[in-house]
């Protein structure tokens, strides 16, 4: 199945959809994406519901290296890769950190209708940056998959840890 998807988004690149994805990977690699969602969360909810995605996107930029460490997972051929990169595939780290805070944005109590919307903004966005790792073919179907489900049960993990904390 990962070499049938790779070979699906090889077969139907273009120039201009891969500027854009190697933009959008850019954009919201790991590290960024821990700025932006303390940056956008503590502007928002102000900073008790900015910690959950503060400490997701933190979690994720720990956990991803350790398990790629672990797992020792080779990336797709580098002749296929738009954007090579170097370190281990699996899981991967775009996948868990922008899944991971669209989560915990998902969970943070929305009242106005605004921030129901821009938790469908970050969900469209997080499916676009998976998307755009298998486009690029710096990643397999399942890094993907496995970073995602790292990311969102990272997430729960770190809420129901809250929640328990919280309890008397």
């Amino acid at each position: 199945m990962d070499q049938t998807v790779l070979d699906f988004f090889v077969t139907r690149r273009t120039g201009a959809i891969t500027h854009i994805l190697i933009g959008l990977s850019v954009i919201f690699r790991p590290a960024l994406v821990l700025i932006w969602a303390s940056i956008i969360s503590a502007k928002l909810w102000g900073m008790r519901y900015a910690l959950l995605p503060l400490f997701t996107a933190v979690a994720t930029n720990i956990i991803s290296p350790i398990t790629k460490h672990i797992v020792h997972r080779p990336r797709p051929p580098l002749n296929l890769q738009l954007a090579p990169e170097y370190n281990y595939s699996m899981p991967s780290g775009h996948a868990m950190t922008i899944i991971a805070v669209a989560t915990a944005i998902s969970l943070i109590p929305h009242k106005p209708r605004w921030a129901t919307r821009l938790a469908g903004v970050t969900w469209a966005i997080a499916i676009m940056v998976c998307v755009a790792r298998l486009y690029l073919g710096v990643h397999w179907l399942t890094d993907v998959l496995a970073g995602g489900l790292i990311g969102a049960a990272t997430t729960l993990a770190l809420r129901w840890g809250y929640s328990q904390r919280a309890q008397p």
